[in-house]
């Protein structure tokens, strides 16, 4: 953030500066290390976009779930606010601060705004107005919705292996695969598939003595999953959600193949 501060600042003159270019910088999770204790580079660097940047073509859009852990001088600066649903009555309070007295009453409104929905004021919005914001498609969407409590609590228990959460714990990331050192890679040609009912999964197939699993999809991909046991494959062709089934049980959790 401070390396594209003073670029942007020191070349005010230049075609690539902030004036000539504006730039956003946003500051997702901005309670972490924008707190009103914070003394390090992140917070100082943040006070001097909000409080001088808009001068030299520089924005800043603070992003948090927790605004009343964010410095109140930096949410005093914001121009427009975009508040989403708030439960916490000191996160209102906070909000409500940075507002002019007559919109407060606005904010009566936070703790029961729907998913997605939210109220505008400020700069941005000639009169203060609730606004449902449009959702990207699905497979634009980050990785960040809420799981279907009911769903999983209700759903057949899988073969688990705690293996696969220390492979992950150790490489520091969600997406690290078993490394089994007796582990057997062999794909299998002309596997026979079965069709299924699935908005992103045309056919399924299984191969037992290997363990191999296949699974072709409506964009035409294959993708042969080595080392499954006979038990998932069972499950997943007894899911609801074929797809969903694949995203949480299997991607990202065997070794695999794109042979198709």
């Amino acid at each position: 953030m401070k390396l594209t501060y003073d670029a942007l600042f020191w070349g005010r003159e230049k075609t690539e500066g902030g004036a000539q270019r504006p730039a956003l910088i946003v500051m997702e999770e901005a309670h972490r290390y924008l707190s009103g204790d914070s003394k390090g580079l992140a917070t100082e660097i943040a006070n001097k976009i909000a409080k001088e940047g808009r001068k030299y073509g520089i924005g800043g859009m603070v992003v948090s779930q927790r605004p009343s852990e964010v410095d109140e001088t930096i949410l005093a600066q914001c121009g427009t606010i975009f508040a989403l649903r708030l439960a916490n009555p000191q996160d209102r309070q906070r909000v409500q601060g940075a507002l002019p007295d007559g919109l407060s009453t606005l904010l009566d409104a936070l703790p029961t705004l729907r998913t997605g929905e939210a109220i505008v004021m400020g700069e941005a919005a000639k009169l203060p107005m609730r606004c449902r914001i449009k959702l990207p498609r699905k497979d634009q969407r980050p990785d960040s919705e809420d799981p279907d409590v009911t769903e999983r609590w209700t759903a057949l228990p899988v073969d688990e292996s705690y293996e696969r959460v220390v492979a992950s714990w150790r490489a520091q990331s969600p997406r690290a695969i078993v490394n089994r050192i007796n582990f057997q890679r062999q794909e299998v040609e002309d596997m026979d598939r079965e069709q299924v009912a699935s908005s992103n999964v045309r056919s399924i197939g299984y191969d037992e003595p290997s363990q191999t699993l296949e699974v072709e999809f409506h964009s035409g991909a294959i993708y042969q999953y080595f080392n499954v046991s006979q038990l998932i494959y069972d499950q997943l062709m007894a899911a609801p959600s074929k797809g969903r089934f694949l995203n949480y049980e299997i991607k990202n959790a065997y070794p695999y193949s794109r042979v198709g």
